[in-house]
């Protein structure tokens, strides 16, 4: 496996080298040159000007709702009416343009073996092809694409009547028997060089809810996975979609079990599982999941917005908004695989059982510079609920999250762990540990700022910041909430190793009534949890486990300060120094009432578009459309007196690849 050059969309490609796929005679000319032997870097050279050339030779097919010209797909004049037909067509690293309208699938996959009715039915797409929506019917480029007036729609309900009834938390989808088992399916007999590509299209009404199985060129194609995408054995990205109102026993927007899954730049918004992974389910993989909004998704068992089994999942960028699980993870639900889950806003998810924003047990997680607010459970862990083998946590904020029973903020019963540089703050817990409950596991707890955190009703007594009820642990350099005779006794010593903790001090933030801010954006420099001047939290952390930036990507002093920002030079005006592309959006009020103000910056000068999605999928609204240039602030007012009261989303994007996604919520 080779990786390969970014493909323009903000992800990597990696080759497979196939005797399948490339030429044998090619492949044996490279391996018995003259030389008998050949270095690895010529191989790659070799190589990629073979990739380069197969793309050179790449066709495009086009198609439009109704058939123009010879319909032969070469070009829009002569556009194909069938997706279908011209995927077929194509060979890996071709590509399928497709221009506005309604389209359902209408025929069965490839080599289907036990395809016998309608709700087989699907968008087959084999290895290596580029299926790209959202065209007027002219464009001659793919930047040409405008997002704020064109939908390219792929619907599964083939009678047009379903019935989506409700929302975040009672979602419900009816009228969807007949619907296909998945809109959209990934499979081929090889993994071939080139990726699939799924790019610009709403993808809805799926219904994947039979506990059974056909196959595809010889791969088991589940029944009861993947309403809106199932994917297999390819490497894959999907970006700049809307995935909605689909239904899954696993999975119910998407479903992979193909190495390399990128989901990217979309809304996954409505989609219902029965099982687990209400928006996304990831089975053993390698997988991303980038600067999405997971909107609402419902599991009734675990994963309302993502379920991950066994995979390396990076989960970076997103929002992760009223998601909701029968079960554990109202957000996230992580189990075993090596995940990073960091730059996310994770609110106002709900478990009914573990895990408000994200439930996680068996092998490793580092969870780092998110923001965990506002998320409830019926049991534990009503922001984080972490279990089994090695945890880091850093430079989070972890605010008003609440839990009927134990650790409103965290809940800790995994074998080695470390906690370092977090503000928590404003935490319930009905039971014990409104801050943190610790019930196992070697526990290194530094730099973390705990105030303001709940028991029941009270904020004054023993238990409101921190339970311990097992566990080796270690509390240096923190600010707790009590005063220091209250940290005895069995469940509440820190332990022979505790220095440098402060007791029953004001940690003095700008603003801890706003954590986001007077913008109200989180990650922004006026967040309301930085420190000011004169708070006790500046200077007073340890270099022990301390991470070399905070929350905003500002670089931590000698001396660290206490609690996820650093407090720096300058209070309010540090810019966010991480690594994602200062494109911004911002909305205010937000939930608005009358209006709403959106301003925004773009990193370069280049066309711009900001559009408003209900997410019940049937209405987008382009909200600004034009040219701006790189930093200057641009503002647009949208009075909401004509909008139905609701969740929204607006997405501005930038060129082809920035999207910068808000949740907005008018009453």
């Amino acid at each position: 496996m080779i990786k390969l050059a970014d493909d323009g969309t903000g992800t990597s490609s990696y080759l497979f080298i196939s005797t399948n796929y490339i030429n044998n005679k090619i492949m044996k000319a490279i391996f018995t040159t003259k030389s008998k032997s050949i270095s690895i870097n010529s191989l790659i050279v070799v190589l990629c000007l073979m990739i380069h050339s197969f793309g050179i030779n790449a066709t495009v097919r086009y198609v439009k709702p109704i058939a123009s010209g010879t319909a032969d797909g070469s070009s829009w004049d002569n556009a194909h009416s069938d997706i279908q037909t011209m995927i077929n067509a194509s060979s890996a690293g071709d590509s399928v343009w497709v221009a506005a309208g309604e389209y359902k699938p209408n025929s069965y996959p490839a080599n289907c073996v036990g395809c016998n009715d309608s709700r087989h039915y699907s968008f087959w797409i084999k290895g290596g092809i580029r299926l790209f929506g959202n065209f007027v019917g002219t464009e001659t480029d793919i930047t040409q694409r405008d997002f704020s007036g064109n939908t390219t729609i792929l619907n599964g309900d083939l009678n047009g009547d379903d019935i989506v009834s409700s929302s975040f938390p009672n979602l419900e989808i009816s009228g969807n028997d007949e619907n296909v088992y998945h809109v959209i399916l990934v499979s081929d007999i090889n993994t071939v060089a080139f990726k699939v590509i799924i790019d610009g299209f709403t993808i809805k009404n799926g219904n994947s809810n039979i506990p059974s199985a056909y196959t595809v060129n010889g791969n088991m194609v589940t029944m009861n996975e993947g309403g809106g995408i199932y994917v297999q054995n390819q490497q894959n990205l999907t970006t700049n979609c809307v995935i909605i109102n689909n239904s899954a026993l696993f999975g119910g927007g998407v479903n992979s079990y193909a190495y390399f899954t990128t989901i990217s730049n979309n809304i996954i918004v409505n989609n219902i599982s029965v099982m687990h992974g209400g928006g996304i389910h990831f089975n053993n993989i390698t997988g991303q999941i980038l600067n999405n909004s997971i909107i609402g998704n419902l599991a009734l068992n675990r994963g309302g917005a993502v379920y991950s089994i066994g995979v390396n999942t990076e989960i970076g960028y997103n929002e992760i908004v009223g998601n909701n699980s029968g079960n554990d993870g109202g957000g996230l639900c992580i189990r075993g695989g090596t995940s990073l889950v960091y730059l996310n806003v994770i609110t106002d998810n709900y478990a009914a059982n573990n895990g408000g924003a994200i439930f996680h047990e068996l092998n490793s997680i580092t969870i780092r510079k998110n923001i965990i607010a506002y998320n409830a459970v019926g049991i534990s862990g009503g922001g984080l609920y972490l279990s089994f083998d090695s945890k880091t946590v850093e430079n989070n904020v972890i605010y008003n999250n609440s839990a009927e029973m134990n650790g409103g903020g965290l809940y800790i019963d995994a074998t080695s762990n470390f906690v370092t540089n977090n503000t928590i703050i404003e935490n319930i817990a009905n039971n014990k540990g409104g801050g943190i409950y610790v019930n196992a596991g070697s526990n290194n707890i530094r730099n973390n700022i705990f105030s303001d955190n709940w028991l029941n009703t009270e904020q004054n007594v023993i238990s409101t910041d921190l339970f311990l009820n097992g566990g080796t642990n270690t509390f240096q350099n923190n600010i707790l909430q009590l005063d220091s005779t209250l940290y005895t006794g069995t469940n509440y010593n820190l332990g022979a190793t505790a220095q440098g903790n402060l007791f029953a001090q004001d940690p003095m933030f700008l603003n801890n009534t706003t954590p986001e801010g007077e913008d109200l954006i989180y990650f922004t420099g006026d967040d309301g949890l930085r420190l000011q001047t004169n708070s006790p939290a500046i200077n007073a952390g340890t270099l022990i486990n301390a991470p070399t930036t905070d929350i905003l990507g500002t670089f931590r002093d000698t001396q660290p300060d206490i609690g996820a920002y650093e407090h720096g030079v300058f209070v309010g005006i540090q810019p966010n120094q991480n690594g994602k592309p200062t494109i911004s959006l911002d909305a205010f009020p937000n939930p608005a009432t009358e209006s709403i103000t959106f301003t925004f910056t773009t990193p370069t000068t280049d066309i711009t578009s900001l559009i408003l999605y209900a997410i019940d999928g049937k209405n987008k609204v382009s909200l600004y459309k034009g040219t701006t240039q790189a930093n200057e602030t641009n503002t647009v007012i949208v009075y909401t007196n004509n909008y139905t009261p609701g969740i929204y989303c607006a997405a501005l994007r930038c060129g082809t690849g920035m999207v910068e996604h808000r949740t907005i919520i008018i009453k």
